[in-house]
């Protein structure tokens, strides 16, 4: 390794550990020599009240386990290649997003066929606005699901009207519940220290939820509510138009996508959309809060977010 690569590798370790920081990590340390295959990362498998999902034994809060740099990147995209290459085909299209889960359990990535290929928004932030406070208020004091029974505040969402990057969760908590806004609570500040790894704040981007109000008990929203709240989320992004979308959590990924896979098999890569974005998907924050050990797995996903954000986009004459 000659001079100028040793200084190109110091400066990404140095980028990595500054983000890391943002995360919450307060050290870092090898990982252990591999004796074979790589295990997959702890999937989301198990539903607790709070409508998030929970893995086995967590390893020492807030300790991060660095793979071998470079190397590990590489070996972690040849192994999602290849896990690529297995997987049936599946083209998505608009109407399994309405029809949630009606036509298999699969979501194929990197399918160009399956989505319009995104433009940017021809909309003005202005015009973008008024479009999006004219939806919410034909959303008005809904009554559409019986989520609207216990909910305070109907949650809609904020940011960016124009955004490139649009965050989508599965629905308000107790706090969001309380002040009518997204993430807002304890996972919201870890999104935003993610968000600050990335070099973004609020303002860059748009942030919402499936659904717009607070299940009782913050359990999981059911097939039939996600349904009847997600067409307002499907018209948040025909307005917004973003070029990437980044799903929090399994059940926003298999609404959005329309498949029952789990968080492990989807993340890593991305998929089509129908309003033409690429998404990926990744672990909820407050996964992360009950779960440390998946700080790496989401540094790895929204990386592939940042590269293709930095990457220009060529503006239609």
């Amino acid at each position: 390794m000659d001079e100028l690569e040793l200084q190109h590798v110091i400066r990404d370790l140095h980028a990595s550990l500054r983000a890391l920081q943002g995360f919450g990590v307060r050290a870092v340390r090898p990982a252990a020599a591999p004796s074979g295959d790589d295990p997959d990362p702890a999937e989301e498998t198990q539903h607790v009240p709070g409508g998030r999902e929970t893995a086995g034994a967590a390893p020492e809060p807030g300790v991060y386990h660095f793979g071998q740099g470079r190397q590990a990147r590489w070996a972690q995209a040849t192994r999602s290649r290849g896990a690529r290459t297995e997987e049936p085909a599946s083209r998505e299209t608009g109407r399994r997003q309405v029809h949630m889960f009606a036509a298999g359990d699969t979501a194929s990535g990197e399918d160009s066929s399956a989505a319009p290929a995104w433009t940017p928004n021809p909309l003005s932030p202005n015009e973008a606005t008024e479009q999006l406070e004219a939806l919410r208020a034909e959303i008005g004091d809904c009554s559409r699901c019986r989520l609207s029974e216990q909910r305070n505040h109907i949650v809609f969402g904020e940011g960016n009207p124009v955004a490139r990057l649009v965050l989508a969760g599965e629905g308000p908590g107790r706090d969001e519940d309380r002040t009518g806004r997204p993430f807002v609570g304890r996972a919201g500040q870890l999104l935003d220290r993610i968000l600050s790894a990335m070099g973004l704040g609020r303002d860059d981007v748009y942030i919402c939820n499936v659904v717009k109000c607070r299940p009782p008990e913050n359990r999981t929203p059911q097939d039939d509510e996600m349904r009847t709240c997600g067409q307002f989320l499907t018209r948040q992004l025909e307005i917004i138009r973003p070029r990437h979308i980044i799903a929090l959590g399994g059940t926003a990924a298999k609404y959005l996508l329309g498949t029952n896979q789990s968080m492990n098999r989807l993340r890593g890569r991305f998929y089509p959309h129908p309003c033409g974005a690429r998404l990926l998907a990744t672990y909820h924050p407050a996964y992360l809060l009950r779960n440390p050990h998946a700080k790496k797995p989401v540094w790895e996903d929204v990386q592939l977010v940042m590269a293709e954000m930095n990457q220009p986009v060529e503006e239609p004459s």
